[in-house]
């Protein structure tokens, strides 16, 4: 009787923020310490809050080490590579990501409960990796009564252009990795304006949240791809809470439904995976084509198996990619799949406003906007909602009447998809 009451608005946000009540928040501690280390040239990019815009050079035998604040008793720690793709060992044999050597291979991270400047005193092992196949990573750092945390790498080469180091202390952090193909790699692993990454936007809407990213973006990839090598995704995820995952533009490559089968079982299985883990997913409706240059577009039910997964599921919402580079072809790029430099940047938007608007627990000093579903109420840190519309399994749901996907694109976004 009480859901006859409610609002279908309202029951999406309930629906949200009870799906979110566990995911804690992750404040960023090293915003702002002037980290010691070796070499020092470069050290300076490492805080700086940019991507792709300069970097820290390693080698074998490099250093870094923060003096962190007292009162968290675990930290996660965060590095990025700046490499285009997330790993050349993920990606399927004869792809087009190729061998990637710019990254930490072999390295450990060190706390100290009594060193002075990040050299003396004494450290402690918390973490060891060998042979990482990745550019972007992180780690669960146990942190009780220690007081200097230090990465230190025995193996690697290219640079390190961003560390982040989070409390951790608290059950269940929030923390994200957003898993898709080279349309996600040319998103997050590229230099944005400044002020409009992912992390700034994110904080913009609301003050005081920082989500810490695993950017894991591989060329090539289809979801079949990811599925079979999920065991090494979750692992390589490590600190992730939250899955956004951007899958399906090499399924559906070249229109029609020919690879409909081998996505749904390898989707079905990514998302049994995760859950089984403890994980949440959050499921992006992949970008439009621009079918005047491209000569094809995405089929549209590939968008029903998406909606229909994450509803028989009780899955957030992730961003409409679809439906922005549907109504916005010129940020596509020559080939009218991948996006130009604005497309990039409106997808980093796309996802920092969809993440910014899902709760958290324990988060009544952080002011975040209220959950809600696509389109049902203004975004509300004041940036623009991209969302007409709330998807639903075989069409949309537009101020509570369902009407077709082909209708939808007719009178939301005036054009219809050949």
């Amino acid at each position: 009787m009480l859901a006859k009451n409610i609002s279908k608005p309202i029951l999406c946000a309930l629906m949200l923020a009870r799906a979110y009540a566990a995911v804690q928040p992750a404040p960023l501690l090293s915003k702002g310490i002037t980290p010691a280390g070796s070499p020092t040239t470069g050290l300076n990019f490492l805080a700086d809050g940019r991507w792709f815009n300069g970097g820290w050079q390693i080698t074998n035998g490099s250093w870094v080490a923060y003096k962190i604040p007292p009162g968290p008793t675990r930290l996660l720690f965060s590095w990025n590579a700046p490499v285009y793709y997330w790993s050349g060992e993920l990606a399927p044999t004869g792809s087009c990501t190729g061998a990637i050597t710019e990254r930490p291979v072999d390295y450990e991270i060190d706390v100290s409960s009594n060193s002075s400047d990040g050299v003396d005193g004494d450290w402690t092992p918390a973490v060891r990796i060998t042979a990482n196949p990745v550019t972007s990573r992180m780690h669960y750092v146990a942190f009780q009564g220690r007081s200097w945390v230090k990465l230190k790498i025995a193996k690697g080469q290219g640079s390190l252009d961003e560390v982040q180091i989070f409390d951790a202390s608290q059950p269940n952090p929030e923390g994200w990795i957003i898993v898709g193909n080279s349309i996600t790699a040319g998103a997050f692993k590229s230099l944005m304006p400044a002020g409009s990454d992912f992390s700034t936007l994110v904080a913009k809407a609301v003050p005081g949240r920082v989500p810490p990213l695993v950017r894991a973006g591989i060329a090539c990839i289809k979801a079949h791809d990811v599925s079979k090598d999920i065991t090494r995704y979750i692992a390589m995820g490590e600190g992730a809470t939250m899955w956004g995952l951007s899958l399906g533009t090499n399924d559906a490559w070249g229109g029609g439904t020919a690879n409909m089968p081998d996505y749904k079982a390898a989707m079905i299985k990514i998302l049994d995976s995760l859950q089984a883990h403890g994980l949440q997913p959050v499921l992006a409706r992949f970008t439009a084509t621009d079918p005047s240059v491209a000569k094809w577009q995405v089929d549209a039910a590939y968008l029903v198996l998406i909606d229909s997964l994450a509803k028989a599921r009780s899955l957030p919402s992730g961003p409409d990619l679809y439906s922005w580079f549907l109504k916005h072809p010129q940020e596509l790029g020559p080939d009218g799949v991948h996006p130009n430099a604005t497309g990039y940047a409106s997808i980093q938007r796309l996802w920092a406003e969809n993440v910014a608007s899902l709760p958290l627990a324990n988060s009544a000093d952080l002011q975040r906007p209220q959950a809600r579903a696509r389109g049902s109420q203004p975004f509300a840190s004041g940036l623009a909602d991209p969302y007409p519309a709330s998807p639903a399994l075989g069409g949309y749901h537009v101020n509570g009447a369902r009407i077709p996907l082909r209708e939808y694109e007719k009178t939301i976004l005036g054009k219809v998809s050949p």
